[in-house]
């Protein structure tokens, strides 16, 4: 298992907040959401028309990192969800790691338009 260091990983920045499309779209939660729980989380996507599963696999389009991400981040230790999300990458499928708070600035702009 090849470990991933955290310049590696790129996550969604605020400039592109925007472009993450929820409709249609399938995505995984990772780590504690600062938003409330990933019921809640979940429920939101569902709202907009997305798809929540538990894996990240191929289908994959968005995979979203709670804020309250683990301190083992700070020494390149990353869960599983973002090893594999990251192995997939590389093998050329077009996943996007996104962080919470961009991911809950794209609800709210979404939701604003809707």
């Amino acid at each position: 298992k090849k470990n991933v260091a955290i310049r590696d990983v790129n996550i969604l920045s605020n400039d592109n907040a925007d472009s993450v499309s929820i409709n249609g779209k399938n995505f995984v939660l990772s780590g504690q959401f600062a938003f409330g729980s990933k019921q809640d989380v979940t429920r939101k996507i569902v709202e907009l028309g997305g798809h929540v599963t538990s894996s990240v696999g191929k289908k994959t389009d968005y995979l979203v990192v709670g804020g309250t991400r683990s301190n083992l981040w700070k020494y390149g230790a990353f869960g599983t969800k973002v090893e594999k999300a990251k192995r997939l990458q590389e093998e050329g499928l077009p996943i996007i790691i996104v962080s919470e708070g961009d991911f809950i600035n794209s609800l709210t702009r979404q939701e604003q338009t809707a």
